[in-house]
């Protein structure tokens, strides 16, 4: 990350004396953002951490009992959104192509799994509940990215990016489950009240700072001197959709 700091500021140094006077550009967009076009990969890493919250639960509440195979079936779904703000520097000014931008992001994303799960014991007894788990996570990040706008001296400017970002560790994974516990050859209710842990508690996370990939695409329209609309999407730490407007100065 830090090389690419470093590069990007490169290159807007050296493209400074082409131009007398840079072009600025004040955005501001709402974002969606989804994980379900790889809910498949989803499923299975959220998964084994809901296995085990879940399973240390059952080993508190049956400490006279050993675990044994553990069998889930997952749904997933995944939403969010939120607002980014971002000032773009066109060094090479009115018609330059390339620009280097800074923005802050403040995005919810939201990750959900529910399905049932069965928990053998070697004494023959088992569990079987359907369960619920819900990770959320908050980021507050700032990104540094490179843009290349095609036909920068038309209305329409198409355009693509790529860059990156940091983001604190800040969220919460939350679960429950009801069922029932076959113990003796007795069947009885068995819940796992509603518990939730912040993300950075969880001794398997061991990262405090989350690294942000960015690289999409998008189209610009000029509707008056300075004023234009923007929608871009692409790949941002999964898949961001992004509409907005833009003020250039």
């Amino acid at each position: 990350m830090r090389k690419f700091i470093i590069f990007a500021i490169f290159i807007s140094i050296i493209a400074l004396p082409v131009a007398a006077r840079p072009k600025y550009s004040l955005n501001l967009g709402y974002s969606f953002w989804s994980l379900n076009l790889i809910k498949g990969l989803i499923e299975d890493a959220v998964g084994d951490e809901l296995q085990t919250q879940l399973q240390d639960q059952i080993r508190g509440d049956f400490p006279e009992e050993t675990l044994a195979d553990y069998n889930q079936t997952i749904n997933f779904d995944s939403s969010g959104g939120g607002l980014v703000i971002e000032l773009r520097i066109y060094p090479s000014g009115e018609n330059g192509s390339f620009s280097l931008g800074f923005s802050y992001a403040r995005i919810d994303s939201n990750i959900e799994l529910s399905g049932d799960f069965r928990q053998n014991f070697v004494s023959g007894d088992y569990i079987t509940a359907t369960a619920d788990s819900k990770l959320v996570h908050k980021y507050s990040a700032f990104l540094l990215d490179l843009r290349w706008d095609l036909f920068p001296e038309g209305k329409i400017h198409p355009y693509f990016s790529i860059g990156g970002g940091l983001a604190p560790l800040n969220g919460t994974l939350t679960y429950s489950a009801t069922g029932f516990a076959y113990i003796d050859k007795k069947k009885e209710k068995y819940n796992i009240e509603e518990e939730t842990e912040e993300l950075t508690d969880i001794e398997d996370i061991t990262i405090s700072i989350v690294p942000i990939l960015l690289v999409n695409a998008g189209i610009r329209v000029e509707l008056y001197e300075g004023m234009s609309v923007y929608a871009d999407g692409g790949v941002w730490n999964g898949f961001l959709f992004r509409v907005g407007l833009s003020y250039a100065f």
